[in-house]
């Protein structure tokens, strides 16, 4: 299904300029440390937020032998958020978070709610690499490996659209795909799934911010904690204490909180008065954190006996402080590919194993797909040098690249908010 001319005139004109746009967008912010500095533009991914969430939660048994899952049993059941429109046949659109996020994630049903707007029904689903998702739906336990992860999230997408049918008598008349980070990079994988399947012969697919080498991403998030590794646990404490006290404030003080605001960003930024350094913790705790959390339930799935200390229904600390000291290269490397390796029955070296993870083989397909379409910023850390010419070849009037943002930053955007009206109208 091809965009119409008068659609492909619109952003062709108003979106491949953005860096015209963006001095409009900057007025407020007189020194501009916010939106230039791509740690900062990061971390408001956060608050990325539904004005309201509408969304209710639907529940789906994918893998029943979880229930024994120790400590973890709670969670047998894989979660996702959903909303419907009046019209049973209106599009279905999911949306697949970053590495880590739940359905519950503010970025997915932030997502999710401008869908909703567009006409769709919405799903959100969990990221295949998220500690929820590895005890109720990952057959094998350990994610990581994304042509694995996402056979398994192609199997909870036909489930739950089914559960849908029956109990809402939804009757889809298309359907569509966004993801964002790590869950950008999965809907590509799906896509070619379902290209092979035709389940859903998807009509749009939306990319925010994609790893496109997903070792370097791995590898850019271990930079960052590196760098803040010598934070005594006292500063750690203040900086995160910081950003309570701050947040408290402004959603105490009855003032209008709007993310969208540049100039209201620019006071909370001002408020927290972190540094860079600061920033670079936040955002590789918030990541080494789910890397944790994976870590952990991984282990209660099915114990490799590489963590030393067992866990109890009272005494848990020792093993999940365990979890907590694995970089993300130290679980690529001695959690998932000796388990892919055995798995697959094959000798792959990590480098091959990554190609087999990354979006570079997908050139043919986007190039000869006008329904897929993608942003990024320029400053985004997870990038390496030439990928963002990558993209610009392969997605071509299809592709809008921010000058800032950071990694997800964007997503506040207004122009971010009008390029997605215009790619998914269907």
């Amino acid at each position: 299904m091809k965009l119409n001319s008068l659609s492909l005139h619109f952003f062709s004109a108003v979106f491949l300029t953005t860096s015209l746009a963006f001095p409009k967008y900057l007025q407020a912010l007189t020194q501009k440390q916010l939106i230039e500095n791509p740690l900062a533009m990061t971390i408001t991914q956060a608050v990325a937020l539904p004005t309201k969430n509408a969304t209710k939660t639907g529940r789906l048994l994918v893998l029943p032998s979880r229930g024994s899952t120790f400590l973890l049993e709670d969670r047998r059941e894989l979660r996702y958020r959903y909303q419907l429109q009046p019209i049973k046949s209106a599009p279905l659109a999911f949306v697949i978070p970053g590495a880590g996020a739940t359905a519950s994630s503010s970025g997915g049903l932030f997502l999710g709610e401008k869908l909703f707007r567009l006409g769709y029904h919405i799903v959100v689903l969990d990221n295949p690499f998220s500690w929820t998702f590895t005890v109720s739906a990952s057959r094998s336990g350990l994610p990581g490996y994304v042509p694995r992860d996402t056979e398994d999230l192609y199997t909870v997408m036909q489930k739950v659209t089914d559960q849908l049918k029956v109990k809402k008598r939804i009757t889809p008349s298309a359907y569509a795909l966004v993801g964002y980070s790590l869950g950008a990079l999965d809907s590509l994988f799906i896509k070619r799934l379902d290209d092979e399947a035709g389940v859903f012969r998807f009509s749009r697919l939306f990319l925010i911010n994609p790893p496109l080498d997903l070792m370097n991403g791995f590898q850019s998030l271990d930079r960052l904690a590196k760098a803040t590794d010598h934070f005594s646990a006292a500063r750690k404490d203040r900086i995160v204490g910081r950003v309570l006290n701050v947040g408290e404030k402004y959603l105490t003080s009855g003032a209008k909180v709007d993310f969208t605001d540049p100039s209201f960003l620019l006071r909370v930024f001002n408020d927290l008065g972190l540094s860079s350094k600061d920033l670079m913790y936040l955002i590789s705790k918030a990541f080494r954190d789910n890397l944790r959390d994976v870590v952990f339930a991984s282990q209660q799935v099915k114990d490799l006996r590489i963590l030393k200390n067992q866990a109890t229904r009272y005494r848990r600390n020792a093993r999940y402080g365990e979890a907590a000291s694995f970089t993300f290269e130290q679980y690529v490397n001695r959690f998932l590919v000796p388990n892919v390796l055995n798995e697959e029955g094959v000798n792959y070296a990590v480098s091959e194993l990554n190609e087999r993870s990354s979006i570079y083989q997908f050139g043919s397909m986007i190039e000869n797909d006008p329904r897929i379409f993608a942003v990024h910023s320029a400053d985004d850390f997870i990038l390496k040098a030439g990928d963002v010419e990558w993209m610009q070849k392969h997605f071509g009037q299809r592709f809008v690249l921010f000058p800032y943002g950071g990694h997800c930053g964007a997503m506040n955007f207004p122009q971010l908010s009008q390029f997605m009206s215009v790619a998914m109208k269907l």
